[in-house]
């Protein structure tokens, strides 16, 4: 049993055609003639332009992202991006919770060894460093810290 998908999307094309490039590319529209009407091939509307009205077409579309800055970008540069913001989520996460860490070992001791301060700054195992800020906030003393460090 087939279904046909096409033709409500045809419907609306041929209704709506005309009407969405008077409103997007008004000068181009006035300058098709609308009296046949859009013929659609397949799915999508066709209309062949002499090479002059295709340069100018081409210029208004520009023209017409430029003023809405529109920028088309392709599924795998829209991937990319996400990947980039979650890690540059994750990034910050471990930054903060290095910052955590070192800052309670510097409220609670004071100043903090160079090599105690980049181990903290070198691992980027989030739930290590959680575990690391936990501990700094609970044992007594700096050297219980690094020992702790010591044994992992």
């Amino acid at each position: 049993m087939r279904t046909d998908y096409d033709s409500p999307w045809k419907d609306i094309l041929e209704t709506y055609f005309q009407p969405a490039l008077e409103l997007c590319f008004p000068r181009i529209a006035r300058q098709i003639n609308w009296s046949k009407g859009v013929q659609l091939l397949s799915t999508a509307p066709v209309m062949v332009l002499t090479a002059k009205l295709e340069r100018e077409v081409d210029q208004e579309i520009e023209a017409f992202e430029k003023s809405k800055r529109m920028k088309y970008i392709t599924h795998m540069e829209r991937r990319g991006l996400e990947k980039g913001r979650q890690e540059g989520r994750q990034e910050g996460q471990i930054r903060g919770q290095q910052e955590s860490v070192l800052t309670v070992l510097e409220t609670r001791f004071g100043e903090i060894p160079y090599a105690l301060r980049e181990a903290v700054t070198a691992t980027d195992d989030l739930d290590r460093l959680k575990q690391w800020h936990r501990i700094a906030i609970q044992l007594a003393s700096l050297a219980e810290f690094e020992a702790r460090l010591q044994k992992r």
